[in-house]
């Protein structure tokens, strides 16, 4: 079996109003890939002949320059194969990947390569849970599978679905077809926890659609809801082994979607939801340790620019002890820093013009610098430089890039000592399971920014409606009996 291995993937949120670039991407070509994604080992154990392409990875940020999308995809399509039968082609991609100028990244590399191999190639794509899929999609995907846990800690496991079913499908000679239905329905990310309930039943739902005569798969997506784009919202998808189960599949996919829309009510923030002013002052009168907040507003991990200082500003009015500002983005004074001397106090000069020399200058201050180092990303990776200034009671971690931290290991790779601190802010909405599992209590923010998560407060403009819960008064039905694809 000779299969076609590649991954472009980022998520985008459009409120960010930088675009990301190459620059921006962890990129790994050729036999270097296979360092990089979760089948390698299970595809060689089945004999399969590997023709790797293209890794390019991202933290979520803002849409991705046309320039730059249109390189990595002419990157990877140039590593395909000019001569000798191709028997599959396996994808890892997000879903949420808007471009500039053109729209969904996703759908854009799908066509490209189905144009690549023909229509009777099969192509499987792994996705992540908050992917927004519109039908055509399901047109050019044989293969979907999405990830089943928020946080996601299964995408070793999802990779590894998606490369199975297309080995399969393979060996039975079968060309397998996704069903994909769209659910008018946008729930921030941050109250979809797959563990809690409704969405752990409907994962479970999925599971068991997944163990029908004839059904190979079956996911659920949340959708990344910081994205305005038609396509933003929820979906599910069925994926079956051939053109005969597709009436059935389209029923299974309509009554997953119904299932999502009739839960749109249920779902409910895990951590403690308060205005910033109260999160402040209950972390601090906390007797617990260590107690997170989260800046949900400019949270990174759904592609806000993490540099929103209005937390900050608000923590500075306060009596600090053992409090720590974990990721800051503010390139320019963590440049300034690297010719600061370290326990020295650092005066920023006009031209640091980033939001937190800013607001040093216009409150009076003149931090300490503790330390730089070199930060540990969200893959493991370099995430390049960082810096450690201090006032009375408080350190702040600044990175020269946006950052997702999300593991005391990345604390701590910035030369700090997780356990000091009683107090830690973070750019995050939910907390992800490295962090929850030391938490002892955790305070949600209700922060301004990029990732808003009062859904109806956001600035939509091309969203398809109606949608809930911007539209309220409406009821929604699967049309089961005209199945996508």
């Amino acid at each position: 079996m000779r299969i076609v291995v590649g991954s472009i993937q980022q998520e985008t949120n459009t409120f960010n109003p930088e675009l990301s670039t190459l620059a921006d991407f962890v990129l790994a070509e050729g036999s270097e890939l296979f360092d990089h994604v979760a089948v390698t080992d299970y595809l060689h154990s089945q004999s399969c002949d590997l023709i790797p392409t293209l890794y390019a990875h991202a933290l979520p940020a803002g849409r991705l320059a046309r320039p730059d999308f249109e390189l990595l995809l002419q990157r990877m399509l140039a590593k395909f194969p000019s001569g000798g039968p191709i028997d599959g082609v396996w994808l890892y991609c997000h879903g949420a990947l808007e471009v500039d100028q053109i729209g969904s990244g996703d759908l854009e590399i799908l066509k490209a390569v189905r144009q690549q191999v023909g229509p009777d190639v099969p192509i499987a794509v792994a996705l992540d849970f908050h992917a927004n899929l519109s039908e055509a999609i399901a047109d050019l995907a044989n293969i979907i599978c999405g990830y089943r846990t928020a946080p996601h800690t299964d995408m070793e496991q999802t990779q590894l679905r998606a490369a199975t079913l297309l080995v399969e499908s393979i060996r039975r000679g079968k060309l397998p077809r996704s069903v994909l239905v769209r659910v008018p329905l946008i729930i921030t990310g941050d109250k979809v926890i797959t563990a809690a309930e409704p969405m752990h039943s409907i994962i479970r739902a999925c599971v068991d659609v997944s163990r029908q005569d004839g059904i190979l798969d079956a996911s659920v997506f949340n959708g990344q809801p910081w994205v305005d784009a038609p396509q933003t919202g929820a979906s599910a998808v069925v994926v079956v082994q051939d053109d005969d189960h597709m009436p059935i599949a389209g029923k299974l996919a309509g009554d997953l979607g119904r299932m999502l829309w009739d839960a749109r009510d249920r779902y409910r923030f895990q951590a403690v939801v308060v205005e910033p002013g109260s999160a402040i002052r209950q972390a601090l009168a906390s007797q617990d340790r260590p107690v997170f907040i989260s800046d949900s507003g400019d949270n990174t991990t759904a592609g806000a620019p993490g540099d929103r200082v209005d937390l900050l500003e608000d923590l500075l009015r306060h009596d600090l002890k053992q409090v720590l500002l974990a990721g800051l983005t503010a390139a320019q004074s963590v440049a300034y820093c690297r010719t600061a001397a370290i326990g020295q106090e650092v005066l920023f000069p006009e031209s640091v013009t980033d939001t937190f020399a800013c607001l040093m200058r216009r409150k009076g201050l003149q931090p300490i610098l503790q330390s730089r180092g070199r930060l540990l990303g969200w893959y493991g990776e370099d995430a390049g430089a960082c810096a450690v200034l201090s006032l009375p009671g408080i350190d702040m971690l600044l990175t020269h890039k946006r950052c997702a931290v999300i593991s005391p290991a990345i604390i701590e790779s910035a030369g700090l000592v997780f356990a000091d601190y009683r107090v830690i802010v973070v750019k995050l909405g939910y907390l992800y399971p490295d962090l929850a599992a030391v938490a002892k209590k955790a305070y949600m923010a209700m922060t301004p920014g990029a990732s808003c998560e009062q859904i109806e407060s956001i600035p939509y403009r091309v969203v398809s409606r109606p949608v809930y819960p911007i539209d309220r008064d409406f009821d929604w039905i699967p049309a089961n009996s005209n199945p996508a694809g």
